[in-house]
């Protein structure tokens, strides 16, 4: 198993328990030093500055008495971002929230579609879309999607 991944199934419970999702962990070369970058998001909003905090106050404790990481770094705890990406099997808990699917076959020439996410099941999604002056709900096979990130509505 390599690092990241022995990194992500360490601090994953923490995460979780914390109501946060691990979106990305990774190890990077920036201006001379290596970060351990750890990305996150939290289904129910915004990550705030106090979140980043009591994450890292809880994430850096676990990971020097791992021993997993021998060499100097910098952890760098960090919001995923407005536009975060969203794990395919975490989809049901972002009903009512706007997001982008990204399909692997066309959908009415679409490769894409941005909209509120109405529902989940086992082998669909529905979103609502607009298009033109009307809203009306796609049924999108979940074999189809790609890929799934937040979305920001203009």
């Amino acid at each position: 198993m390599d690092a990241i991944k022995a990194i992500d199934q360490l601090i994953t419970p923490i995460i979780i328990q914390e109501g946060l999702t691990l979106v990305q962990t990774e190890m990077v070369l920036e201006h001379g030093e290596k970060y351990l970058r750890i990305q996150l998001a939290k289904s129910s909003g915004p990550i705030e500055l106090n979140d980043l905090v009591k994450m890292t106050q809880l994430i850096s404790p676990i990971l020097d008495d791992s021993g997993l990481i021998q060499e100097h770094y910098i952890l760098d705890i960090t919001s995923a971002g407005i536009e975060s990406p969203i794990d395919l099997k975490d989809l049901e808990t972002y009903i009512d929230r706007y997001i982008h699917l990204q399909f692997i076959k066309p959908i009415d020439e679409e490769l894409g579609l941005d909209g509120t996410l109405l529902d989940v099941s086992d082998d669909t999604v529905t979103l609502e879309v607009r298009r033109k002056t009307r809203r009306v709900s796609v049924i999108i096979s979940k074999e189809n999607i790609k890929k799934a990130r937040l979305a920001i509505r203009i």
